[in-house]
């Protein structure tokens, strides 16, 4: 499996990270300028806010030095073009390790992807159940399709 993949929704303006594996600075020095030109094009795209959504959950405790260089990429995400990030994790080591020296309130640790979705405003249409009223609910009860 690739380390990292990159895909564009366009319906929110949002670019979707997969991180996965042990990195070393190799895999890192790929990704990076992968990554600020996917942040470019999503821009170029969508120039009203956009958003940054990294799926962490197959990506264990890095090494100081891969942090500390995520870490200058998220301080820098300004720069880069993105409003807004966030990071969906699969243990609370990465949450911990993640969370140390994160920008205030522009990038956000997560354990749930629709979570981070709705923090980011954009959550898909197909993630919400129908609208149910009362009274459907009942008639639906009593005639056993509930």
């Amino acid at each position: 499996m690739k380390p990292y993949e990159f895909s564009l929704d366009r319906s929110c303006a949002l670019l979707r990270v997969t991180l996965r594996g042990f990195w070393d600075m190799a895999t890192m020095d790929t990704y990076e300028p992968r990554f600020h030109e996917e942040l470019v094009a999503l821009d170029a795209f969508h120039p009203a806010p956009t958003s940054c959504l990294v799926d962490a959950t197959e990506y264990p405790v890095q090494s100081f030095p891969i942090t500390e260089r995520h870490r200058w990429l998220v301080a820098n995400l300004g720069r880069l073009r993105a409003d807004r990030a966030a990071l969906v994790v699969g243990t609370q080591l990465v949450r911990m390790q993640a969370a140390r020296g994160l920008p205030e309130e522009r990038m956000r640790v997560f354990d749930r992807e629709d979570e981070a979705l709705a923090w980011l405003g954009c959550v898909p249409a197909c993630n919400f159940p129908p609208p149910l009223d009362e009274f459907t609910a009942t008639r639906d009860a009593f005639s056993g399709r509930a």
